[in-house]
């Protein structure tokens, strides 16, 4: 039906077109604008990739989106080279296109080619022209393109894009978590506290307030620090703000006492969402560079609440276990005798404690058996767990292209059982597990679990080179921690060091090094990364530096524990005269503590 061909007047053919988008079939020859028509059809019409990519490459020229769109959809299809390629002929042509240009400097960064990605970005014709108009678009854009390089440690590339964002003065919020950022990691504590409460405040941004308060923490003003984590904790239905609290009690380590009574009353007596972030903070503590104990589990008080339902569905772990014909556990049934007796021939159906709150102790009691070396116990545990929380499944879902993928679903606890099958010589069920996530798409969430697993696999076929290639890859494609219950940078450090103290192979470690050195530029905040590099640098000076730092943001680090004494002793000396976080009289106090 050419509606455009017909002597019609204009609203008549706009009334009919709308009427014909009901079938997007019948809609598309008429639509320009709307990738949805197109989504739908190449769905109802089961179209091929191919064809999918050949109409792309004959219509919709000229929509913002389309070169995008289009890379996306060849990205679906294993063809990254070709959308590579294809964004590279768009950016070319036309410098303005901030999308095709933010598609192509992710992708590059995905693959390690910082320097490329940091050509394309700052190639993007408006950081390279006269602003009059569209300024807090633009500081948006640097202030992402920043990032990009920012949260891979790439900080001098950022330096440049955040730059730019704060130099626009726009008051927007990309702009003070620009100049906040550029102030930590010149050390100007003072100035990147003040940007972080402006971005708080006149946005109520729980991540500006999570810095301003970690920077309160960090010069010494605790009381006033837990006195603003107290009045703002019950305001977000999310956890970051709950990151100044474990800084500030690891700093405070003689104070611990008021930081347990203060997560404890949460845990008893809040609202539901927020004993959820106390019990994940509770799990978080306990993990993050600490040798933890079966008495850590009584930090977990017992909170009455529906348990979660159980997902069976598409359970990847519950097949294989099923198909591996893991036997009865040998762990003691702790939570439901009765329910116990039901099925005692699978593992995966031994029953947990799967309430929304003691997941989380459910998670520390087999980290706890894994860290001490009782790999058959922590294998079982979170296979255990894995019925109160699927640690793997598939699904079907459409990509934001529209063409259905099976995807992984994945939760933290994935490596860990592949390490824990590795030291417990399980290799049938690595085998199994390996031929489960091969070819699978990766989203987001799941990928940097999925090449940790497969990180682990390959050092269990004593495959250095690749276990080494999929850390890499791991690195980026680290998700932000939002509900995650671990740091992500801080797990592939410490997953790092297991396969160095497993390979002997000095890489694995040069690798963790080179990141824990990049993660204090850009978050000087936590410890771990001080400790590490005290821990395993080569060179004296930088060994006592950062045991100084270590020792002032956290004298309880288990790594900080494995550092010669002499190494520790010359840091007290160096910290005494070179302390970064000493304003006025704030920080005395902690130093004279250390």
């Amino acid at each position: 039906l050419n509606l455009e061909g017909m002597d019609l007047p204009r609203a008549y053919i706009v009334v009919a077109k709308r009427i014909l988008s009901a079938d997007s079939v019948k809609a598309l020859p008429y639509d320009h604008t709307n990738f949805s028509t197109l989504k739908s059809t190449a769905h109802r019409k089961k179209w091929s990739d191919e064809k999918l990519i050949g109409f792309l490459q004959r219509r919709y020229k000229g929509h913002p989106e389309h070169a995008s769109f289009l890379a996306d959809i060849m990205l679906d299809s294993n063809r990254t080279d070709e959308a590579i390629d294809l964004l590279k002929s768009v950016i070319e042509n036309d410098h303005s296109d901030w999308n095709a240009h933010d598609r192509l400097g992710e992708l590059l960064i995905q693959e390690s080619k910082y320097i490329d990605a940091d050509n394309v970005y700052s190639n993007y014709s408006g950081f390279n022209s006269d602003v009059n108009s569209q300024r807090v678009h633009l500081s948006n854009n640097a202030y992402l393109a920043g990032n990009r390089f920012y949260w891979r440690g790439r900080y001098d590339e950022a330096k440049k894009f955040y730059s730019i964002a704060g130099s626009l003065d726009t008051g927007a919020e990309s702009g003070y978590a620009s100049l906040q950022r550029l102030a930590m990691m010149s050390h100007d504590y003072q100035t990147a506290l003040e940007y972080s409460f402006r971005r708080g405040k006149r946005y109520n941004s729980v991540y500006g307030y999570r810095d301003y308060l970690v920077m309160m923490h960090l010069l010494g003003a605790h009381k006033d620090a837990i006195s603003g984590f107290t009045s703002l904790v019950s305001r977000y239905k999310k956890p970051p703000i709950w990151t100044s609290l474990l800084i500030g009690q690891r700093i405070e380590s003689g104070s611990e006492t008021n930081y347990h009574k203060l997560v404890g009353d949460i845990l008893e007596n809040a609202p539901e969402f927020m004993k959820i972030q106390a019990a994940r903070y509770v799990f978080l503590n306990n993990i993050t560079d600490r040798l933890p104990t079966k008495t850590d589990l009584s930090d977990f008080p017992e909170i009455q609440s529906h348990p979660k339902q159980r997902q069976s569905v598409n359970n990847v772990m519950q097949k294989i276990t099923q198909e591996l014909g893991i036997k009865k556990s040998t762990l003691k049934c702790e939570y439901d005798k009765k329910e116990c007796q039901e099925d005692k021939n699978d593992v995966s159906t031994v029953p947990v404690n799967s309430n929304r709150f003691n997941k989380y102790k459910n998670y520390l009691d087999a980290y706890i058996d894994f860290k001490n070396s009782e790999y058959d116990k922590a294998f079982e545990k979170y296979l255990r767990n894995n019925k109160a929380e699927s640690i793997l499944t598939k699904k079907h879902e459409y990509s934001q292209n529209g063409k259905l993928n099976t995807v992984l679903n994945t939760n933290h606890t994935l490596p860990y059982l592949a390490m824990s099958a590795l030291k417990s010589d399980k290799g049938k069920f690595l085998q199994s597990l390996k031929k489960s996530i091969k070819g699978i798409h990766l989203t987001k969430e799941s990928a940097f679990d999925v090449l940790l697993t497969e990180s682990v696999i390959s050092a269990s076929e004593k495959q250095w080179d690749k276990s080494l290639d999929y850390l890499k890859q791991a690195f980026n494609r680290r998700p932000h921690t939002k509900w995650r219950p671990i740091y992500s940078w801080y797990q592939i450090t410490e997953i790092s060091e297991w396969l160095y103290l497993l390979s002997n192979d000095k890489r694995f470690i040069d690798l963790a090094l080179d990141w824990a050195k990049n993660y204090q530029v850009i978050q000087p905040q936590f410890s771990w990364a001080y400790a590490f590099e005290a821990l395993y640098s080569d060179n004296k000076q930088n060994k006592i530096k950062a045991a100084a730092f270590a020792l002032y943001l956290d004298r309880d680090s288990y790594w900080l524990s494995k550092v010669p004494h002499d190494i520790k002793l010359l840091g007290k000396e160096w910290w005494k005269i070179n302390n970064p976080f000493k304003i006025d009289a704030m920080s005395q106090q902690n130093e004279a503590s250390i």
